[in-house]
């Protein structure tokens, strides 16, 4: 007799319980196996009395486990950033600073009537300008970090397998999110349109019925009277040569309000002449008729047909050649020295409402779908998130399609989710793939479309970025050194401005972030290849090391739980740190500039560019 008679004989063939042919249950231990076989006391009232704690477990435990925890975690990290918003939104609106609005009610409902000036009462902060550019660096890095935990959080829910919908409404939540963060909160700095005079340096020992005024209007006869008590005041700063230069190469005038230039080319002693009003710079005006921040240092240098070189950095080194020299002229006058009148710097830190509250719409609708993810989407439909539920759902109910199909790729079994059941009947399946020592790169992971698209776009911004930088070192000329400017200080000829340029808030608001938007789409690509590859060597590292399932539910015995992020947390932190780090350095150098005009100590109108 075989040894297979003499195995099978006695033995009886028994059909496998239902509670068995899960996977899940073929994993638990021995002992509450061998212990489901002991016979039971008051069998009713402990299934009773289970049936009630599996109920409770399943209405509220559930939500506390496996990717609903997940979930969740993502849902209260959107809820406190909110929470955050609501309320730096409530603490401003009860301590608004209406200051300009008691002092010029007039100018403001001018502003408004032009359509240049928002929410007027959104001051954080007034007063010196270095704190308020502090300030505003300090609340970007904020903004930037709060933007990333965001999207952190709605990084899990845009798995594709919790619900297509719901990733798609969220990606573009968090982009719009990320993108009007960045504007929420902006300075605006006070800056001087100014008289330049000539005439002797001793006006405080005169009378000022005395004086020979000439060429001077009334607006510039009231602007020199103001210097002319200055001066007797002593309240002048006396500026030599190399310092009046450095003083009043600005884009724009933070510190002074009126200028003398001290000459003795004048006739007679008690003669003052208006040398030129420079205006506040208007990038506009300068992209059109070419008019400098500081044309009157400039020579005039008019040629035949009319035209006039630029008027910028690039005449620095001849005029400090004339000033080392002592010939420095200006419109016909040699300079020997300057006084000035200075003027308190005087900036804002200030928000938009209107961003402020579309943030928190769009935040509160991120919060919402969060929300809804975790408490409506029944425990019964568990989503296979990872490589690990794919194994386990695949060991608890086999394919039939793909059996005996051993090393299949990707492109080998696509096409079976486009054909139906009758379809697949008569199409032959793909038999197995003979094994390869060909060393696969993770990048073959992704296909080919997917990553032609990703390049393409990556590679496009980048020209981008590189066409821009080499479009503003060609303009700014060779007296500038770019690695001494502060992040988001003002050179003229790398302000982007047209004859039409909008001059409203919100659209200047959108044409600065607009690189923040694309960025975040950048992101988004990167991160959807990151975690393809991430998936596909966790994958193949089960061939290679013995390890538990990495699963989404519950982890039990030797299975592991998910990351928070969908990829291991080596990759996905260095990443978010440079998408934050990014995001910021994008929000300093590519940004919109708030100017208040000021006339003296008169408010002129605000514009917003």
């Amino acid at each position: 007799m075989s040894d297979r008679n003499v195995l099978g004989r006695g033995i009886e063939l028994l059909p496998i319980p239902s509670r068995l042919k899960s996977a899940y249950h073929l994993l638990q231990g021995v002992s509450s196996r061998a212990s489901e076989g002991r016979p039971r006391q008051n069998s009713s009232d402990d299934e009773e009395a289970q049936s009630n704690l599996k109920r409770s477990v399943f209405r509220y435990g559930s939500r506390f486990e496996g990717w609903k925890f997940t979930i969740f975690l993502a849902f209260v990290t959107s809820l406190i950033v909110l929470l955050f918003n609501v309320g730096f939104l409530l603490y401003t609106a009860a301590h608004p600073q209406r200051d300009d609005i008691e002092l010029y009610p007039t100018e403001y409902q001018y502003a408004y009537s032009r359509g240049e000036l928002h929410s007027a009462n959104t001051v954080l902060y007034e007063g010196d300008c270095a704190k308020v550019h502090r300030l505003s660096t300090g609340f970007h890095l904020l903004v930037n970090f709060l933007s990333t935990a965001l999207l952190s959080a709605s990084n899990f829910g845009m798995t594709e397998h919790i619900g297509v919908a719901h990733g798609s409404i969220l990606e573009c939540l968090v982009s719009a999110t990320y993108s009007g963060y960045n504007s929420a909160i902006y300075e605006t700095t006070a800056v001087f349109a100014y008289d330049v005079f000539a005439g002797p340096g001793s006006l405080a020992h005169k009378d000022f019925t005395d004086l020979h005024l000439t060429s001077l209007g009334d607006d510039n006869r009231h602007s020199f009277q103001h210097l002319f008590y200055a001066a007797r005041n002593g309240t002048l700063d006396r500026l030599q040569g190399t310092e009046c230069l450095d003083a009043f190469v600005q884009t724009f005038q933070k510190t002074y309000s009126r200028l003398l230039i001290v000459t003795d080319d004048l006739k007679g002693n008690d003669s003052y002449n208006l040398v030129y009003t420079n205006p506040v710079f208007n990038p506009n005006e300068y992209v059109s008729s070419k008019i400098g921040p500081y044309d009157w240092l400039c020579p005039d240098d008019t040629q035949p047909d009319g035209t006039r070189p630029d008027c910028n950095v690039n005449i620095l080194p001849n005029i400090s050649t004339q000033i080392t020299n002592h010939n420095w002229t200006v419109r016909g006058f040699k300079i020997d020295y300057c006084l000035a009148e200075k003027q308190e710097e005087h900036c804002k830190l200030q928000y938009s409402l209107p961003i402020t509250m579309t943030v928190i719409m769009f935040n509160v609708f991120k919060a919402g779908i969060l929300f809804y993810m975790w408490f409506k989407i029944p425990d019964t439909d568990t989503p296979i998130l990872t490589i690990g539920d794919a194994i386990a759902s695949f060991l608890r109910r086999p394919d039939r399609y793909t059996q005996g199909g051993c090393l299949l790729a990707y492109r080998n079994v696509r096409y079976i989710n486009r054909l139906s059941p009758k379809a697949l009947k008569k199409r032959p399946l793909e038999q197995a793939k003979p094994f390869s020592k060909k060393r696969r790169r993770w990048g073959s992971a992704v296909s080919l479309r997917r990553w032609t698209f990703s390049i393409i776009l990556w590679f496009t911004a980048i020209a981008i970025c590189v066409s821009l930088l080499l479009y503003g070192l060609s303009k700014i000329g060779t007296g500038v050194d770019i690695w001494k400017q502060e992040l988001g200080s003002t050179v003229t000829d790398t302000l982007i401005a047209a004859p039409k340029w909008p001059n409203t808030l919100e659209l200047n608001a959108f044409i600065a972030n607009a690189p923040q938007l694309i960025f975040s789409f950048l992101y988004f690509a990167f991160n959807s290849l990151l975690t393809t590859m991430a998936l596909a060597a966790e994958w193949s590292g089960y061939a290679i090391h013995r390890k538990g399932l990495r699963v989404s539910n519950n982890a039990q015995l030797s299975q592991r739980s998910q990351y928070f992020l969908s990829i291991p947390y080596r990759y996905s932190m260095p990443l978010l740190a440079a998408s934050a780090t990014l995001h910021w350095l994008i929000s300093q150098v590519c940004l919109w500039l708030g100017l208040k005009r000021s006339i003296g100590k008169c408010l002129g109108m605000l514009t917003e560019t």
